[in-house]
């Protein structure tokens, strides 16, 4: 099944994986900390490697009233090493945070 996935917020570019995880993780308190959620949300585990980081939330139903939209749902938080190029074409890696939904 195709997957649509839905960016929501960017939380800036980094030099350093360190530098990036600091967001990253202060960005993961923050959902996690959250009372204004529609619906009950439960934490994946995190999914590490030596390009990034990433942690999801699915909606948790315990009393049936999910809605279907719902279904396949996921809060997905990222850290991800990408490169870019400066003007004599030299590649640059970076990270960067970002915030995007799975559905």
């Amino acid at each position: 099944m195709f997957q649509h996935q839905f960016l929501l917020v960017n939380f800036g570019d980094f030099g350093t994986m360190q530098e990036g995880e600091k967001t990253y993780k202060q960005i993961a308190a923050k959902i996690e900390a959250s009372k204004k959620m529609p619906v009950n949300m439960i934490k994946q585990g995190e999914i590490a490697s030596e390009t990034g980081k990433t942690l999801s939330w699915v909606p948790f139903d315990t009393n049936g009233t999910l809605d279907a939209s719902m279904k396949g749902f996921s809060l997905v938080l990222e850290l991800v090493k990408s490169v870019k190029f400066d003007k004599s074409y030299n590649s640059i890696d970076y990270y960067f945070v970002s915030l995007k939904i799975d559905q």
